[in-house]
């Protein structure tokens, strides 16, 4: 028999959901469900688009090309085989679902897996709620599973349009959010064996949300911090980029696959005026929260890329094209700044390459040249996506997860990024520190630290001087 099949225009291009007839049931529950991104099979192109009414627009972020392996020529939506039983899953090609209670959630998660998987490196995905509304504009619920995001979006996106509960899709040079509008998981009844809750997903209309198709840029970025103290006051602040980038990255989707990922989300925060974190005890409190945030935080900061990133000779700037760099936050030697004031930079603006200076000691060396013979070994930055550098210190993101840094550590590093390869005696003396022991020795105690960070690694030292 013919599998039931539901198309769903989603983000990163249509997705049809197959199942067997053992799934009629759940089939029809799904089709209600996300009934704001059913489309009709006759309503998809043969290069897998989705045609919608005049003036909808598609939901699909990332080009058909970005999201198929190379060299595939794809002739429809992408599709995701449902069946009943474990043992038929393999030998079809598709995913076994419990057809019980819970049986919705289940694909729900499968769809979103889907999404993030062809958008994962075209656009920022965030692990966040997003409502728009005609008093905040469109705000994003950033948090962990638990932190409150259905909740929230519940409460705040009846005064306008829900976007998401889970996943939310920022276009990284635009920051325009694509909605994602799938049903609303509600956490069921606790355990009696003292599990975890059962989650359900409920349909828009059931909740009086209405879908909307996105926003232009968000407005504001909350981090959401709900007490489970019933009564204690709620309060609002706006968070640093040290406190606030470690809580983005940590709720995102491989974002280090995105060019410049750090840039991108601090210029989102400038742009906002700074995260807002939210404590409250009630959703109802964020109403008035939203309403009137602390004032905007806007911060200094210089991206940092790797030297295999930077070009071999530094570009001339146009001073008239180029803003001046700051007298007051003069950057690392040999840092790569995209911002050098209190004002965001323009969306996808390129960071300007800064010269290394080069310096000679009293003793006629040259601490940028290389070292001597008997200095110790020889170290480098290790492999890393790209860093920030912040009042508080400096960020560095890796595939997989973002290191803080600072004090003397974070200078060490920066030398060893901006200048290249060295040994603890010729870093010290590149950076010039004053203290009461040699040095050399707080450096080593540095490159320790680094090299337990795997921040830093070995190499060769090259010729000597």
């Amino acid at each position: 028999m013919t599998p039931e099949r539901i198309v769903l225009d989603l983000p990163g291009g249509p997705l049809a959901l197959e199942g067997t007839p053992a799934l009629a049931a759940l089939m029809d529950e799904l089709r209600k469900l996300w009934a704001p991104v059913v489309v009709e099979q006759s309503a998809v192109s043969a290069d897998g688009a989705a045609q919608r009414t005049p003036g909808t627009g598609h939901r699909g972020a990332a080009p058909r090309s970005g999201t198929a392996p190379e060299g595939d020529e794809e002739d429809g939506p992408r599709v995701l085989r449902l069946v009943a039983r474990e043992e038929d899953a393999a030998s079809l090609g598709a995913r076994a679902v419990d057809p019980g209670p819970g049986a919705a959630y289940a694909v729900s998660g499968l769809v979103t897996r889907e999404v993030i998987g062809a958008l994962i490196g075209h656009r920022l995905l965030l692990h966040a709620a997003a409502v728009a509304t005609p008093q905040l504009g469109c705000v994003l619920l950033v948090g962990p599973s638990g932190a409150g995001k259905s909740t929230a979006a519940r409460t705040l996106g009846r005064g306008g349009t829900y976007l998401t509960d889970e996943l939310t899709v920022i276009d990284p040079e635009t920051f325009a959010v694509t909605a994602y509008p799938k049903p609303v998981s509600i956490v069921g009844e606790p355990d009696p064996d003292g599990g975890e809750s059962s989650k359900t997903d409920v349909a828009l209309p059931e909740l009086g949300l209405v879908a909307g198709a996105g926003a232009a840029r968000p407005d504001a970025v909350v981090l959401l911090g709900r007490v489970e103290e019933r009564g204690a006051d709620a309060s609002s602040r706006r968070l640093p980029l040290a406190e606030a980038l470690p809580q983005l990255i940590a709720q995102s989707s491989s974002v280090w696959r995105v060019p410049r990922p750090l840039t991108r989300l601090a210029t989102l925060l400038g742009d906002v005026g700074g995260a807002l974190e939210l404590r409250y005890a009630e959703a109802e409190d964020m109403h008035a929260l939203l309403a009137d945030p602390p004032p905007a935080l806007r911060e200094p900061w210089e991206a940092v890329a790797p030297r295999s990133e930077r070009p071999a000779e530094p570009p001339t700037v146009d001073a008239e094209a180029s803003p001046a760099r700051s007298d007051t936050e003069p950057a690392p030697s040999g840092a790569e700044p995209t911002r050098n004031d209190t004002e965001p930079a323009p969306s996808g603006a390129e960071p300007t390459p800064v010269p290394s200076a080069r310096r000679a000691h009293a003793d006629g060396t040259d601490p940028d040249g290389p070292d001597p013979a008997g200095a110790g070994p020889c170290w480098q930055a290790a492999s890393f996506v790209e860093a920030l550098v912040v009042e508080q210190g400096v960020l560095v993101l890796r595939q997989g997860d973002l290191i803080t840094l600072g004090g003397g550590a974070a200078l060490v590093w920066l030398d060893l990024v901006s200048q290249g390869p060295a040994a603890a005696r010729t870093v010290a003396a590149r950076l010039d520190l004053d203290g009461p022991r040699p040095a050399f020795e707080d450096v080593e105690e540095c490159m320790g630290l680094l090299a337990e960070l795997h921040l830093i690694e070995r190499c060769d030292p090259g010729p000597s001087a």
